[in-house]
This record gives C-alpha cells, structure tokens and sequence, in this order.
C-alpha cells in the first residue's frame, strides 16, 4: 500500500502543470476547469492543516468529500506518474497530457462522451508503476507494454463505471489484447489492469485504518471481496489464451489513526489466470515481485 500526503500532491502538482505549459500546453492548463480546481482544494487543506492541524484539515475535508476526493486522487495519480511522464517521447506525451487537462470536475459528472481524460490518466499510472518497478513499460497499442523476465507483456487498462460495464470493460480488454499478441514477438503475453477505485469507494468515505500494515490488508480484503462480485454473477468470459492475470487498483483517501494523520491510499492486487506453478502464472509471479519490490524499497508495505 503506497501512501502520500497531500502537501506533497500541492507541491508536485505545480510542477506537473509546470512541466505541461513547458511543453506549449499553457492554455490547455489555463482551460483546466479541473485542475485549477483540484491545486485550490489542496491549498485550501494545507492551509487548514497548517493553521489547525490534522483536525481542522479533517474538518474542511469533511464538508466537501467529494470535491477534496477528487483533488486528492486525481492530484496523487498525475503528480507520481510525473517521473515516467518525462521520459516518454514529446511526440506521445503530450497529447496524452492535453487529453489529460480536459475532462468534467467530478468523476460523478463523466460518461461515456468525457471519460478519456481519466481513462488516460489511469493508463499513465500504471505505466509510471511499471517504471518505478523498472520494466521498461513503453506507450503502446492497446495501452502499455513492459518487459517482463526477457518477454514483452501487454497491458489493457479499463476503468468500469458499473458492475454490468465491468464484464465489457474486460471483454473489450481481451479483444485489444487479442489484436496486439497477433503481431507481437513470439512469447509476448497480456494482462488487464482495472481500476475499482468508484466500487472499493464510491467518492464520499475515508478508508480509516489503525496502521499502515492494518490498513493494507483490510484493503486489499476490500478489493477481493470487490473483484470477486464483479466477477461471480456475470460470468466473465473465460482468459485468452496468452494472457497471465488481472491487475486490480484501488486509489482512495485514507485515515492512518497511529499517526493521526490524512493521506491518499494506493493498492493493487494481482489475480492469476493461468495453470498454478505454470509458465504464464510464473511470468505474472515474476511481474508482481517486481512491483512488490518497488513498493518495499519506497519503505511502503
């Protein structure tokens, strides 16, 4: 579980924006009705939480959840995949970040017409978790692919809004996949990341947990309970052949008690779909241990 404070999110955000107007998207910033939104929420807690402390940041965030939800998210997402978003071709990235800037305020606010400023900033952090994992995730059709023990894997990224669109969002991710292992080297495989983020936290609860180690495993129980009543009663089709697991992500605001302290909570769980102790179930093993390693060397359990 990786948490940050939303001091740092302020303050990487201003760079993240920063980066975007070096990049000649300055009106693209100015026309950010969410963004300009999101770095004013969090000067606002800052500066509660400087004036009062943790009580009064937690008062202020209370009587708006949703709007300092978003900020908070939203704000974390982009603010940690800034590291990969540098390296990645100006020809790529900077569509992707025009694309980005856009989007309704509130998550609430998105359909099927608005939701690709989100869909894309999905994308970006889990490509920048790969990145900090250290396998080479490049910016490709469907969505990523990362190199993995020596193989190239694929990465359909999805963000259901509802538990009937969660077996489309799979189903269109299996067919993308598909398309992409047609042409890809020989050994390539494919995974699907889903966000289940809106299912785990509907925008209006803090994720309160008495210590960091407690609250991991309370959420991640939250996540499998999650993936496990998408899955159940709709019948998921079965796994493409070639492709090794599913990579679920939560990102939600948390309350660590220990610490009295308000941060934003990051989890993924990794879901096998190959044969146990096979070759495809070891390559996803292989993938996770990466990331798993990552997350320890941050000092983040």
């Amino acid at each position: 579980m990786e948490r940050v404070t939303w001091e740092w999110i302020g303050t990487g955000l201003d760079e993240a924006l920063g980066f975007c107007r070096e990049l000649g998207l300055g009106p693209q910033v100015e026309r950010s009705r969410r963004f300009q939104e999101h770095r004013a929420c969090l000067a606002e807690l800052t500066a509660a939480l400087q004036a009062g402390g943790q009580d009064a940041a937690r008062d202020l965030f209370d009587r708006n959840r949703l709007r300092a939800f978003t900020a908070f998210t939203e704000g974390a997402e982009l603010v940690e995949s800034l590291p990969f978003i540098r390296t990645v071709p100006l020809n790529i990235i900077s569509p992707k970040l025009a694309a980005i800037l856009q989007g309704p305020l509130l998550p609430t606010d998105e359909n099927s017409n608005t939701n690709k400023a989100r869909n894309i900033l999905f994308e970006l952090t889990m490509a920048s978790k790969l990145w900090r994992a250290g396998l080479a995730p490049e910016l490709v059709e469907p969505d990523i692919r990362c190199q993995v023990a020596g193989r190239g894997v694929y990465v359909a990224c999805k963000r259901p809004f509802s538990a009937r669109g969660a077996r489309q969002a799979y189903t269109d991710a299996l067919g993308q996949v598909e398309t992409a292992l047609q042409t890809a080297p020989s050994g390539a495989r494919g995974t699907v990341a889903l966000s289940i983020a809106r299912f785990v936290n509907p925008g209006d609860r803090v994720f309160v947990h008495e210590t960091e180690a407690i609250g991991k495993a309370h959420l991640s129980a939250a996540m499998t309970s999650v993936a496990q009543a998408l899955m159940r009663p709709m019948l998921w089709p079965a796994p493409l052949e070639g492709t090794i697991g599913l990579l679920w992500h939560v990102i939600t605001p948390g309350f660590d008690r220990s610490q009295n302290l308000l941060v934003a909570v990051q989890q993924m769980n990794v879901q096998p779909t190959s044969p146990p102790g096979s070759a495809d179930e070891m390559l996803l093993q292989a993938l996770f241990s990466k990331l798993r390693a990552m997350w320890d060397s941050k000092g983040q359990s």
